[in-house]
């Protein structure tokens, strides 16, 4: 299976954008699933992961200027950052930011339930071994 253009992973992104959204950082830091999962209902579904990925796209653009530069979106790979840079401008804007993470929440829902559980996420993270 072809792995998505993944700007950032959904948990590593979450929990990189942790202290911006009202959250903490350190051993007692919520869980990145539950703080996305704003209904408490134990799934992240598309409105909910659209919500924290448009806090997290604001978060990430430090100068303001509504487009991310590739600086703004490290640690992603420039690669990663073209594909996503629908337009060739050498930015992200806001629309090619959510079309990004679209397909990596397609991926992510194996079961195809229209949300992503903790184990799903877990999975889709997840660094394969060398």
């Amino acid at each position: 299976m072809r792995r998505s253009i993944a700007l950032l992973a959904f948990a590593a992104l979450l929990a990189l954008h942790a202290p911006a959204l009202g959250q903490g950082k350190g051993p007692s830091a919520p869980d990145p699933h539950a703080a996305a999962d704003r209904d408490k209902d134990g799934g992240v579904d598309r409105q909910e992961f659209h919500e924290r990925q448009s806090d997290a796209f604001f978060f990430a653009d430090r100068d303001k200027d509504g487009r991310l530069t590739p600086a703004e979106c490290a640690p992603i790979s420039d690669a990663a950052f073209r594909s996503a840079d629908k337009d060739g401008d050498g930015l992200l804007n806001l629309e090619e930011f959510h079309e990004a993470r679209a397909i990596d929440f397609r991926m992510a829902d194996t079961d195809g339930d229209g949300s992503l559980s903790a184990a799903e996420v877990e999975a889709a993270t997840k660094t394969p071994a060398k």
